[in-house]
């Protein structure tokens, strides 16, 4: 599922506008991307576009919906800085969706970095998560996207992942169902419970993160017109895809 750059625009103010009342992490805080390393932000013609994990020296794992736009040579990683634009440019040699991706389904990608990232403090990978867990508590969601006061700084804000039927129940959306019934992925849950927190569009591809392992990509909401905080939003479960991860980083 591609879109032609001449139309972003149209796209954003359409597709993503109703969300845009919408605060990301409401009540989360400002992180620093030394205690996070492995997180970088995904630009597109200079928009910040999405968030990935650091798994390898030249490849960056986010979500396939971070790269709707082509060309994929246009998209570039900004690595170790507190705010995406401080980061490092790695711009993109090419992109690897997932592929059963249809738009919803899936949701998972690979950006392969021109050249090798250069590791330090700031710039570090991160393993994969190697349980499959129907719940996950106690995880941590990092995302240069667009927060309340409308800086574009690191942030992070803890959740609960489930996917049980409480989860299945709790969706609007035939396209939310979908992918959790082919078990790509978790219901994402605030702490407590009272939907304090929510998330823009360029959060997609957001590292979710438990005892320093990947856990999960912050994808969407369950039904992206509704802005109320309430609203149900998902993530992709990294551990389904380890396979296909493995095969596609020998290209």
């Amino acid at each position: 599922m591609h879109l032609n750059i001449a139309f972003i625009s149209g796209i954003c103010c359409h597709f993503f506008g109703p969300m845009l009342a919408q605060k990301r992490h409401f009540g989360g805080d400002d992180v620093t991307v030394d205690k996070f390393p492995f997180v970088v932000a995904i630009s597109f013609v200079s928009e910040l576009v999405g968030n990935g994990a650091i798994i390898a020296p030249r490849w960056i794992l986010s979500s396939a919906s971070a790269f709707q736009v082509t060309p994929h040579s246009e998209y570039i990683a900004h690595a170790g800085g507190d705010v995406y634009k401080d980061g490092e440019r790695y711009p993109s040699e090419a992109v690897y969706e997932h592929p059963e991706w249809n738009g919803y389904v899936a949701n998972i990608a690979l950006m392969k970095l021109k050249w090798k990232l250069k590791f330090g403090a700031k710039v570090k990978p991160i393993k994969l998560f190697q349980q499959d867990l129907d719940r996950v508590d106690d995880v941590f969601m990092i995302s240069y996207g667009k927060n309340a006061l409308g800086t574009k700084h690191l942030q992070g804000a803890p959740y609960f992942l489930t996917s049980d039927a409480a989860c299945l129940a709790s969706l609007n959306t035939d396209y939310a169902k979908a992918i959790l019934q082919e078990g790509h992925g978790y219901c994402v849950n605030d702490i407590g419970g009272n939907g304090a927190r929510g998330q823009w569009h360029d959060d997609t591809g957001a590292p979710m993160v438990k005892d320093d392992r990947l856990v999960a990509l912050w994808i969407l909401r369950d039904d992206e017109v509704i802005t109320h905080h309430n609203n149900v939003s998902l993530a992709t479960r990294v551990f389904f895809f380890g396979g296909w991860i493995e095969s596609t980083m020998k290209f």
